[in-house]
């Protein structure tokens, strides 16, 4: 059969893949993966050891060609591994992925049934697959026992308040019970660097959580009209990369830590596109030549001489410039970004988990900053929480708002994901086909002893589970208590952001001297056309950020000016069309549509030598950049085109 799948290997984190291109069902090469797992314990145990011996040596040799130099391409041997950070994905030409975590002793299949590593070779692990609602491959928990299913979610990175002892910053640590939570609590004072808060002091006194106002964030129509082009630009540019992510996101955020590249690079990049400051930039495509292995992923300038060109990775692909760090993210977990104090948090679903974090922050706050006004983003990828603090005991916060549109996380246990009379009727209706198959099969053995003639057809042949219930059997774990919607979430972080960079400037007061008319300086601040010289810009004064604001840098030489559109950008549908465009090199300005890719096809011709003189053959693509400098990545799946309209 032409059913296509990988088997993947998943060490230290990272994934090792393997593309097989037929027979990839589970009675074929599931079977051949599983069947590799021996049953006795210290067999099993040696076997796990080769393993892991084998990936360490897959694993140096990808450390080494992730370094980029420029006088050498990136190492590759050819034998059909291809390393990544993400999980390999199921798609329109791959049917089934099969996944040996070394980690954490775990088989998956299609990143949606978990298995405990060492139990695989005692179940019949292949009669309790199934498809449940969400379309997401799950493992039916009265067809298996309860010690063989496993769920992949990293435990949460903060003790639990209920718990009794030792108090650190806030939070109740019983050390009697669970030892372990001592490595949690030192990690955290290493990461958040709290110098003015001594152990001793956390021991003896028991810290108080201020109380929080919740408010309403705000959203597009708070902007004023002539300044809402950027904030929708950017809007667009994120709609179509978490568009992109989602899938990703459903298999593996729920696994990462706030440490894990994937997350922090994924973060930063969602925050970089809100704050529209000198991290994020449109870049040309058509000066980009795109390396086309799966083992790289990366992007070489290529109207650069050779010794001077530069590397740039996709965003979580881990390649990096020689000399430089791999990603564009900081590495610390805590951070400033465009005067918005940054917490990276992970799980914020959980019961308490935004209380307990709002109160970290103040905490933070009044020991490093004590007479500080805040503006701070709690941030898990799914969800982020808007903190507001004024001292002495003003603090505001939003509710718990959705980022990236994750319905159903597949590395959650099967039973938290599903109702359970759900999964008791599909594991009732399973069991009811495996008899039938069963009684077949007794039934064409006999046939065969008296010479009958038995027609053969597959197992995998049998009737698709049929529809269990009407309703949505789904729990959706980590929606309950969110409220409003990703756009308005978005909206809602750029305008934090460009409230504490307004908060920092001063307040220019009037000239007793003539001084230029702001239209007069926003046509001078429209012709400086690079990223760095502009932001410096918007720091001067709220005059200057707001002349910059009306006066979007696209990219080098491009100017988005305000438009009559802009009135409409309250509700950001169809933001695609009639955009204001100024080309300062040509000296022309024009109405433009943004198109993505797939819309109109590959190429557009236009024929505008009546307009300016020149043919133009085709209109470039764009790219968007994350980051600066040496450590710039580029979003993946996320290119356009800009359409001029006929005028």
């Amino acid at each position: 059969m032409g059913t296509r799948g990988f088997k993947a290997w998943r060490f230290r984190k990272r994934y090792y893949i393997q593309y097989n291109s037929h027979d990839s069902d589970p009675s074929r090469l599931g079977k051949r993966v599983t069947d590799q797992i021996p049953k006795d314990r210290e067999k099993y145990l040696a076997w796990l050891k080769t393993e892991r011996q084998k990936l360490e040596e897959w694993e140096a040799t990808w450390d080494r060609s992730l370094v980029v130099r420029i006088d050498n391409e990136l190492l590759y041997d050819g034998s059909g591994i291809y390393p990544s950070w993400i999980t390999p994905l199921n798609g329109l030409f791959i049917e089934w992925v099969y996944i040996l975590d070394l980690d954490r002793e775990i088989f998956s299949v299609n990143n949606g049934a978990h298995f405990k590593l060492d139990r695989v070779p005692h179940v019949h692990w292949a009669d309790a697959l199934a498809d449940g609602a969400l379309g997401d491959k799950i493992t039916l928990p009265s067809l298996m026992p309860k010690e063989a299913i496993a769920n992949l979610v990293a435990s949460p990175p903060i003790p639990s308040p209920a718990t009794h002892g030792i108090c650190f910053r806030g939070w109740n640590i019983d050390t009697s019970v669970a030892p372990e939570l001592n490595a949690v609590a030192r990690e955290l004072m290493e990461d958040y660097n709290l110098t003015g808060l001594e152990a001793h002091n956390a021991k003896k006194q028991n810290i108080v959580r201020p109380a929080c106002r919740i408010v309403t964030p705000k959203n597009m129509a708070h902007f004023a009209w002539r300044r809402r082009h950027g904030p929708g630009l950017r809007w667009m540019l994120f709609s179509i990369w978490s568009q992109n992510m989602d899938q990703t996101l459903a298999v593996a955020l729920l696994q990462w830590s706030t440490r894990d590249l994937p997350f922090r690079e994924i973060a930063f990049a969602a925050l970089c596109i809100a704050s529209g400051g000198q991290n994020v930039a449109v870049l040309p495509a058509d000066q980009h030549k795109q390396e086309r292995r799966k083992l790289n992923d990366l992007t070489a300038l290529a109207d650069q001489p050779p010794e001077e060109s530069v590397s740039i990775s996709h965003v979580v692909t881990g390649t990096y410039a020689e000399g430089s760090s791999p990603g564009s993210s900081p590495e610390e977990v805590i951070y400033w970004l465009e005067d918005v104090l940054v917490m990276l948090a992970s799980q914020l679903y959980r019961l308490q988990a935004v209380d307990e974090w709002v109160a970290f922050i103040a905490r933070y706050c009044q020991i490093n900053y004590p007479q500080a006004t805040i503006d701070a983003v709690l941030m898990s990828i799914e969800h982020v929480v808007l903190v507001h603090i004024n001292p002495p005991d003003i603090i505001q916060r939003t509710a718990l708002l959705p980022l990236f549109d994750i319905p159903n996380h597949l590395s959650m246990d099967v039973r938290d994901r599903y109702s359970g009379p759900y999964l008791d009727k599909l594991g009732d209706h399973r069991s009811k086909r495996i008899e039938r198959r069963q009684a077949r099969r007794l039934r064409h053995a006999e046939m065969r002893k008296d010479n009958l003639t038995v027609n053969y057809y597959s197992d995998s042949d049998d009737e698709e589970d049929e529809e269990i219930s009407s309703n949505d059997p789904a729990l959706h774990a980590s929606q309950i208590g969110v409220t409003g919607d990703v756009q308005t979430t978005f909206f809602a972080l750029t305008h934090i952001f460009d409230a504490a960079a307004r908060r920092r400037m001063p307040v220019v007061k009037a000239a007793a001297t003539a001084r230029l008319p702001n239209e007069m300086l926003g046509e001078i601040l429209s012709y400086v056309t690079d990223y760095e010289t502009r932001s410096n810009c918007m720091k001067v004064s709220r005059a200057f950020r707001e002349l910059c604001q009306e006066h979007v840098l696209l990219t080098e030489n491009m100017i988005l000016e305000p438009c009559e559109a802009g009135k409409s950008f309250e509700d950001p549908r169809g933001l695609e069309n009639g955009w204001t465009l100024c080309d300062i090199e040509f000296g022309r300005t024009s109405t433009v549509n943004f198109v993505w890719p797939g819309v109109d096809g590959r190429r557009d011709y236009k024929d505008r030598r009546t307009d300016y003189g020149y043919r133009m053959k085709e209109e470039p693509f764009w790219l968007v950049g994350i980051g600066t400098g040496r450590n710039k990545s580029i979003l993946k799946g996320v290119k356009f085109k800009l359409r001029r309209l006929a005028q």
